[in-house]
This record gives C-alpha cells, structure tokens and sequence, in this order.
C-alpha cells in the first residue's frame, strides 16, 4: 500500500505579465495549487485559532477594549488585537428606511390625511426636525447588536521576514493546533502566497481585464460578457457597470455630530439646521420655526438626499473571471 506523502512540495511560480500559454500555465499553478494550498491548510487554520486563545466572543467581550493578546511561536510575535463594538445596520437600511418613510408622510398629507409632525407654511409642506432625527435615532437603535471585531499582525525576526523561497516544503499536520515549527511555516507560508500573488495571478488577471476592452475610464451601459482564449484555455469574463451608492456618507451628510456637538466640517445638515447654524448647504431645507420647533421642507429634504445620492454614488466596473482550463 502507497503510504501518503508527510510533506507537499510548492515549487514558486514564474512571472504571467501576457497572454500567453506559459504564463497560463503559471497562473493556474498560482491560483488553483499554490496559493489555496497554503491557505487552506496553513495560514486559515492557524489565524482561527490564534484569533480564539484570547477567549473573547459576542457574548464575553474584552473589558477594557480593546485587547491585545500577544503569543510567541519560533520567535514569531503574534499579536491578536479584539475590540468591543457595536455591529450597527448597514447604512443601506437606515438610508432606505428615511426615505420611506419621508415619501410615506408626503403622501399621506397630500391625501389629506392628518399627520402630526407636518403641517403647511406658506402654502408648502414642512416636516418637523426633530420627528425626522428621531425616526433617524430610533430606527438605528432597535438593530443595534454588540459584537466584536478581531485583527492579527506578526513580528517575525527580520532574516525570517526577508527571505525568499523558490521552493516551500510544507510537512502535512494539523497547523491549527500551534505546533512548534508552525510560526516559521506561516511567515513562509504567507510571504510565498503575496510572491505567487505578485508574479502571476494580479499580472495575469490585470492582462485578461485589458484584453476585454473595458475599464474604468470605459464602463459598458449594461452586462457585457467577454471570451479571451490563451493557449488553449479559455477564460469568461463579465464586464458589469455598477452603482455603489456610499450610504455611510449619505446618512453622515445628514445627522453626523460630533459627541462634544462641536461643528465640523463633517457635521451633518440636519444638525445645522437644528442648531441654527448658517450654512449654503441648508437652502434646499428652508427651515422655519413654528412654536418654538424647527421644520424643514419635506420636498427639500427629499430632494436633497437624491442630490446627495447623485453627488456620492460612485460608478464602477466589476470584472469577474470564470476561467476553463485543460486539463
């Protein structure tokens, strides 16, 4: 019986920087044998487990925060560094929640229905400041959850951290379980994924992305499909033109203030408003005080977060590559 090899042997990659069948073949040794390898195997289990020494999780998080746990594997320093922190929703929520809600009330007024925090001035319709900052306020905290994020860095002795391997023989084991010799494997393992990475699969992939036709500075209107043949592989690319909105900056260009209430540059329009602080920015909500209450316009608001939608949305080309190799 053939007894199962104690070591892989990963020979490093030569350089893929055109189109040709060499450098294909460079790129799948790369991206389908090199690089998974010692991900799967050494480096994912071994960041697992040091991410759990510390002991902390959702339910037990580091008090004070954050915490920096520190481990020593073969004169490798691994610093594992956990935070408390509050997994709030994604902006995308909050941003989509507001401006339903915003178009909910313009709509039930112009029905002639009552609605409490809207009322007319000088014949057009105003919100009430405040009713927006809390729905605001109030939808954010009823998703709310605690969490906590976690960051590894090592410190590897420097002859370590600067050589150079064009070959990596990689003894078959359990890596998560820290065994000595496991600190040096993953210094190694992680310099000659970035090498491999750097030689073969970004240059590669740069070429295929040329080779389409588009790019950042050409974004096709819609979905445009892509067949490049190297050699004879084949690779199917998608040229997809998409629209990410920065939801973050949008919701901040509203309600960001600061915990001292000092007025920045960041400070969002509504609090300017609120606090009655002059600003050109404000002239699309034409704030008004009734009773001692501050209203905005509610096409004003409405109409300024489209402008700020327009103003922050980035335009983008995504490229993803589905490659046929033969085997």
């Amino acid at each position: 019986m053939t007894q199962p090899p104690n070591v892989i042997t990963l020979d490093m990659v030569g350089p893929a920087i055109e189109l040709t069948p060499e450098a294909a073949h460079e790129y799948f040794r790369a991206s389908m044998r090199v690089v998974p390898i010692l991900q799967k195997c050494v480096i994912n289990p071994m960041e697992a487990t040091l991410k759990m020494l510390p002991g902390f999780d959702v339910d037990n998080p580091p008090k004070p925060s954050p915490h920096v746990f520190r481990h020593t594997l073969d004169d490798v320093l691994f610093n594992v560094t956990t935070t408390a922190t509050t997994k709030t929703p994604s902006y995308q929520e909050v941003y989509d929640d507001l401006r339903s809600y915003l178009k909910h009330l313009h709509e039930e007024k112009e029905a002639g229905k009552a609605v409490p925090c809207v009322r007319t001035i000088d014949g057009n319709l105003y919100v009430s400041l405040d009713d927006v900052m809390a729905h605001i306020r109030e939808y954010k905290a009823r998703v709310l959850e605690s969490t906590i994020s976690q960051s590894l860095e090592y410190k590897a002795p420097g002859q370590l951290e600067a050589e150079r391997l064009d070959r990596l023989v990689v003894p078959v084991q359990n890596y998560g379980l820290l065994m000595p010799g496991s600190g040096t494997m993953y210094v190694r393992a992680v310099n000659f994924v970035e090498e491999a990475k750097g030689r073969a699969i970004k240059p590669f992939e740069a070429k295929l992305k040329e080779a389409t036709g588009y790019s950042k500075a050409n974004i096709p209107r819609e979905t445009v499909p892509s067949y490049i043949q190297v050699g004879d592989h084949l690779f199917y690319m998608q040229n997809i033109p998409s629209r990410n909105p920065d939801y973050n900056g949008i919701v901040n260009a509203l309600v960001y203030e600061t915990e001292t209430g000092k007025v920045t540059k960041k400070t969002g329009e509504l609090v300017l408003a609120r606090d009655g602080v002059p600003d050109p920015r404000l002239e699309s909500y034409a704030p008004r005080v009734r009773d001692g209450e501050t209203y905005v316009s509610l096409p004003g608001i409405r109409q300024r977060i489209e402008t700020l939608t327009l103003a922050l949305t980035k335009h983008e080309l995504r490229q993803p590559i589905t490659p046929f190799p033969v085997v």
